[in-house]
């Protein structure tokens, strides 16, 4: 991030990972620790007064909280005056695991009630379709609260029906954000790690908590596997499987909209179905935001294995005075130009027209490099935090000939 455009939320995001990475003995920087927390102590030392929002400044405390460099009287003064002030579920968390933290067990329990309430209280507006300044969802609150409430191992909470609480969550939705997977990875790992009362019985041997297996196709068919629950109560019992589709998946569209071009660099448009050793080609890829609902997009586009990109600095408009027929005017918060694919993410306001569609327009070259048949992968762009609007278009076979 660049200081004119800092993030606070994640910046404590960010501290936190690299807090719990020196927990488990990671190397870390000790000045990138003590840099971040020096940041973070300015945000509560110079927090204003607020009457609903300080996402940021929960997230703040509770970094410094697992470092012991928060204050305690900031915390109490922020769990009895303005606990319900704070805007979600997850910041109420995070000031309720600060106090546990610092052994307020008290207003640590008083707090994690109130955070249990805003959940049970939820409205769908914090759903998938309602972008909120700190990524969030009811599921990544949801996930967050049972996390951070199991590893303070606090009891001020129904545990069995805030796990219920995530699982039905998560089972409403097709696709899940980064946010949202951090959490829940972390709500395991912690459930994990408190929980000893499960009893399984694997393969004739006895097994004490929870157990993860991964099998391949040629285990499966050397040896059954039998798994028994011993315990008192039910379990759940999760399986993923994981593969390639044997067909490429069709082009789809699920609120935002992507097409990609091919064009002769006199701006005349092409088949990439045969192309000769050395042809260059524009590649161009167009966004359209149907739903007018902005967000952060991230678009991928995946080169064949015969092709290189040509030109990385097409996107530029200096670099367009040889290509006038090409419209681009787009401006992405980051792009990258690699070996086998073009990256570009994009912070889109929802202020704009919503008569008409947004269009975000993108340019690269690729040169046709090695000879033989390939696959073109599928383009694809997503909302990040709702994942479940995203657009991929058609994969393809292609030939390089020789000139």
């Amino acid at each position: 991030w660049s200081p004119h455009s800092a993030d606070m939320w994640l910046t404590a995001y960010v501290t936190d990972f690299l807090t719990r990475a020196k927990e488990q003995n990671y190397s870390v920087p000790p000045v990138m620790i003590s840099t971040a927390l020096a940041r973070l102590k300015n945000t509560v030392n110079f927090a204003i007064d607020f009457s609903k929002g300080g996402e940021d400044l929960a997230y703040a405390l509770y970094v410094l909280a697992r470092n012991g460099e928060a204050n305690i009287g900031d915390l109490r003064y922020y769990a009895d005056t303005k606990i319900k002030n704070f805007s979600t579920a997850l910041a109420q968390s995070q000031i309720a695991a600060s106090l546990a933290m610092y052994g307020d067990q008290a207003r640590s329990q008083a707090a994690f009630k109130v955070a249990y309430e805003s959940i049970v209280n939820a409205s769908e507006l914090t759903g998938t379709g309602y972008y909120r300044r700190d990524f969030g969802t009811d599921l990544r609150d949801r996930a967050a609260i049972l996390a951070l409430s199991a590893e303070v191992k606090s009891k001020a909470l129904p545990q069995a029906k805030l796990i219920n609480a995530v699982v039905q969550a998560r089972s409403e939705k097709g696709i899940t954000s980064t946010q949202e997977n951090a959490w829940m990875l972390l709500a395991a790992n912690a459930l994990e790690a408190n929980d000893r009362s499960i009893l399984l019985e694997i393969n004739g041997e006895a097994k004490q908590g929870e157990q993860r297996y991964t099998f391949s196709p040629d285990d499966l068919s050397q040896a059954p596997f039998s798994a028994v629950n011993k315990s008192a109560e039910d379990i759940n019992a999760v399986l993923t499987i994981h593969g390639a589709s044997e067909n490429p998946l069709p082009a789809l569209e699920k609120g935002i909209g992507l097409k990609r071009q091919f064009f002769t660099l006199a701006g005349k448009e092409i088949s990439l179905i045969n192309a000769k050793q050395n042809d260059r080609v524009v590649v161009v890829l167009t966004i359209s935001d149907k739903e007018h609902k902005g967000g952060r997009l991230l678009l991928t586009d995946r080169l064949p294995a015969g092709y290189m990109i040509e030109n990385p600095k097409l996107m530029s408009s200096s670099n367009l005075r040889n290509f006038k027929w090409l419209k681009v005017g787009a401006y992405p918060t980051y792009q990258s130009f690699r070996d086998d694919k073009f990256v570009a993410a994009f912070n889109l306001s929802t202020r704009y027209n919503a008569t008409s569609t947004r269009t975000i327009r993108v340019a690269y070259i690729m040169r046709a490099a090695y000879l033989g048949r390939y696959i073109h992968p599928a383009a694809n762009v997503e909302d990040m935090y709702r994942p479940n609007r995203f657009a991929r278009t058609n994969a393809q076979n292609i030939l390089i000939e020789r000139p």
